[in-house]
């Protein structure tokens, strides 16, 4: 049974800010934390390999994440190689992994920085929640098994993502004032109409992306480097 759509947990901007100026100042050398959840594992110097096929076209691309600071609120900047989709990065807190990104395929608010919800251990399927900031709504669906050149992976934990009504009457709000360009327009409003389907492997991450229709997906290839990093920072012993 569906149920309502709620608005994500947000992480304030505000705090944020602080948190990325201390990370960004230098300082001694950070330990390493890991950060995700038990379907998106965020390590630093963890490296993904994927193919995307569109089509009859295929190309391969790496995503590597390095832990860039924080215990509460971890963060881990993307390097993409062979893929534009602009600065990005995974914030990790609590059961939840938010993605940001400077080039949104769609979006509602004017922020310099992007978050969509990807993943809530805390939601069963069928729970639901929005992202005001690229103005989607997001469905955890029932697990499924995939395979991809990587290998075959059970109970993945399965999301689907479309534009909200919100995201499309403002589109067209925009292009009739003259705000967006007709290129512009066409594309964002193909993105907002084309469900993005994610599945995520236990102990693994991001292992299939469906754009729209099956013939546009990315595919796990390999975990080329699994990656560090510790739980938590260990306690410092007592001198006696």
């Amino acid at each position: 049974m569906f149920t309502p759509m709620k608005q994500r947990d947000t992480i304030p901007y505000s705090l944020l800010f602080v948190f990325f100026l201390i990370v960004g100042c230098g300082g001694p050398e950070r330990v390493a934390l890991r950060g995700g959840t038990e379907h998106l594992l965020l390590l630093h110097r963890r490296t993904m390999r994927y193919v995307e096929r569109k089509g009859s076209e295929e190309r391969r691309f790496t995503i590597r994440m390095f832990y860039s600071g924080g215990r509460s609120v971890r963060a881990y900047e993307l390097e993409l190689k062979g893929l534009d989709l602009g600065h990005c990065r995974f914030i990790s807190k609590d059961q939840q992994v938010f993605f940001e990104t400077n080039k949104p395929a769609t979006a509602l608010a004017d922020v310099p920085e992007f978050r969509q919800l990807w993943v809530d251990e805390t939601a069963n399927p069928g729970d639901g929640w929005e992202d005001s900031d690229t103005g989607t709504e997001t469905v955890v669906a029932s697990s499924e098994t995939v395979t991809v050149p990587a290998g075959t992976y059970e109970n993945c934990y399965k999301t689907v993502t479309t534009g909200t009504s919100a995201l499309l009457d403002s589109l067209t709000a925009w292009h009739e004032s003259g705000e967006l360009k007709d290129e512009i327009f066409e594309s964002q409003m193909a993105a907002a109409q084309k469900p993005v389907v994610r599945w995520f492997a236990s102990g693994v991450g991001l292992v299939k992306v469906q754009f729209g229709d099956p013939d546009h997906v990315w595919e796990l290839v390999a975990v080329a480097e699994p990656g560090s990093g510790r739980v938590d920072l260990e306690t410092p012993q007592e001198e006696e």
